[in-house]
């Protein structure tokens, strides 16, 4: 029995393989390993999010991170201040924390930035 379902799958694999290299249809974007989808999958060092508020960010601390983490980070100021994301992902991944509230346009938001804050954030972008 365990053989038939071995070939039985096996067969279904091939058929599988097989109709995916016929499919003539326009080529569809594959996400790889590197491109994330949504930052939803990505994290942050809460001890660093919270230290674009405090402390100058340096190079040491953005060299670890990914593009997408840095725009994560960078963008965490932004909803610490309550703006109302335009960017889906950006929404999507701060909508799932209780503290985001979203209520605020940029300028709005950008005008409550900190002297560190708005340091860090031109600091973050342009290591992007």
């Amino acid at each position: 029995m365990k053989k038939i379902k071995f070939a039985s799958l096996s067969l279904l694999t091939v058929l599988a393989v097989a109709w995916v290299a016929c499919d003539n249809s326009t080529p569809k974007k594959v996400t790889t390993p590197t491109e994330t989808a949504a930052p939803a999958v990505e994290t942050l060092d809460s001890t660093l999010v919270e230290a674009t508020a405090t402390r100058q960010i340096t190079d040491g601390d953005l060299e670890p991170l990914t593009k997408t983490q840095k725009k994560l980070l960078r963008n965490y100021i932004f909803a610490r201040h309550g703006y109302k994301f335009v960017d889906r992902d950006m929404k999507d991944y701060f909508s799932r924390f209780d503290w985001y509230k979203p209520e605020h346009t940029q300028a709005e938001a950008r005008a409550e930035f900190n002297e560190v804050e708005k340091y860090n954030f031109q600091f973050i972008l342009s290591k992007e």
